[in-house]
């Protein structure tokens, strides 16, 4: 993807989203995402580091952006997975 981009007039941009376990902390029962999630979040700012670099030295590799969106919880069927058992239809306990 990088090369394309670079080899375009203006460039592009590459957006990675991160997740729980990007900030190192654990995540019981899902590791293998929480470890994916650190990962992007290393790579991005490796590859922001490197695209800097070129940025400097007017190479193409330069026109690529590389970013990290973090757009926090997402209400979905994973994230509520056995809340109705353990919280009730409303979720307030009881």
């Amino acid at each position: 993807v990088a090369p394309r981009l670079a080899a375009q007039p203006r460039g592009g941009h590459v957006c990675f989203v991160e997740g729980a376990g990007a900030n190192g902390g654990a995540t019981p029962g899902y590791a293998a995402y929480g470890a994916t999630k650190a990962a992007l979040r290393q790579a991005a700012k490796s590859l922001a580091a490197e695209a800097a670099a070129a940025r400097a030295a007017g190479a193409p590799a330069g026109r690529v952006g590389w970013h990290l969106l973090s757009p926090g919880m997402l209400l979905t069927p994973l994230l509520l997975q056995g809340t109705v058992e353990r919280w009730g239809a409303a979720g307030g306990g009881g």
